[in-house]
């Protein structure tokens, strides 16, 4: 489940994409300030990226 602001900002662009949109203006469509609203979407990403990885990927091939 995302947090409530990083579902707003999206909304927002989705409802109106004529409007030009900069990162104040989404955090004002959030209810928050712009650094927390990044802060939101960094912290989903992670959250998102770590879901997604089931094991880490080994960084040399295996031997044969």
């Amino acid at each position: 489940m995302r947090p409530a602001p990083v579902e707003r900002a999206p909304d927002a662009l989705h409802q109106r994409p004529e409007h030009p949109f900069n990162g104040a203006g989404l955090a004002a469509e959030a209810g928050i300030g712009v650094r927390r609203l990044q802060d939101a979407f960094r912290r989903y990403r992670d959250l998102f990226r770590a879901a997604l990885c089931v094991r880490p990927l080994p960084l040399t091939p295996p031997d044969a």
